[in-house]
């Protein structure tokens, strides 16, 4: 999947998305009419951002949050002790192997606004409101590439857990 394919379906599954700086988890938009959900990729920003360009073309993220319909991540980051047994024992919901060797659990908030924060969980963050995540098949900083190892199956409710 191209990331224009990519931020075409993230869109069609009611997702926020913005363009990254190639290699980088920079915007390469002004940042905050996206994460308050003023601002949203239209049908002629596609082939701008994501379209054939002549060098790497751009990452893409995906904004959490009310922008997306409630969309939170759970950030399992091995750098800070967030386990990967851990994240591969949860139930089904979309999940990325990311750049850096970690795991983004795919979740839906229901009970109100979900903040960005710490979880009770050594290393494992929560992106919710006010944030985004790098999304398949955006390139890592290292160089690895973001992957789905589930995408297709609905959001699991944040609250069961």
């Amino acid at each position: 999947m191209t990331t224009l394919e990519a931020a075409r379906a993230y869109v069609a599954r009611g997702w926020s998305v913005l363009p990254l700086v190639p290699r980088t988890k920079r915007p390469a938009v002004q940042l905050a009419p996206f994460l308050d959900g003023t601002q949203r990729i239209g049908p002629a920003d596609f082939d701008r951002y994501w379209g054939v360009h002549l060098g790497e073309p751009y990452g893409v993220a995906i904004v959490c949050g009310r922008p997306s319909g409630g969309l939170v991540i759970l950030d399992f980051d091995p750098r800070n002790g967030g386990d990967r047994a851990t994240a591969l024992d949860y139930p089904t919901t979309p999940r990325v192997s990311t750049g850096g060797g970690g795991f983004h659990l795919y979740c839906q908030g229901t009970a109100g606004v979900v903040t960005k924060g710490k979880t009770c969980l050594p290393g494992v963050d929560r992106q919710g409101e006010g944030s985004y995540v790098v999304a398949p098949p955006s390139r890592h900083p290292s160089g690895e590439l973001y992957l789905w190892d589930v995408f297709d199956v609905p959001l699991y409710p944040l609250e069961e857990w």
